[in-house]
């Protein structure tokens, strides 16, 4: 029982990074279309 507990924890944290990382992609090109051109380069 402890061992499925183990493995059912790994996949949901590899899951949830994998969600994260999505998220940040998503972010940071949402912010670069909303940005005005003049101040995408900026960064």
């Amino acid at each position: 029982m402890d061992s499925l507990n183990h493995e059912k924890d790994e996949k949901i944290s590899t899951l949830t990074k994998k969600i994260d990382d999505l998220k940040a992609k998503a972010t940071v090109g949402l912010n670069e279309v909303s940005l005005p051109p003049q101040m995408q380069g900026d960064r």
